[in-house]
């Protein structure tokens, strides 16, 4: 994720007009993305755990 935003940052620092507005929504999109699979992650796990009863998780 950082180099992803690493790459979006460069384009905003260098760039002029649309090239920054991309760099803008291509950031946009990485930062939302993450938060997304985070939480149908987090979701996933509570709904598995909360009908399996799992007391504790062995890795």
């Amino acid at each position: 994720m950082t180099k992803d935003l690493i790459t979006a940052a460069v384009p905003f620092q260098f760039g002029t007009g649309p090239v920054k507005g991309f760099a803008v929504s291509l950031s946009l999109g990485i930062i939302i993305n993450l938060f997304t699979s985070l939480l149908a992650t987090k979701t996933v796990f509570d709904v598995m755990f909360s009908r399996c009863r799992v007391k504790n998780l062995s890795i």
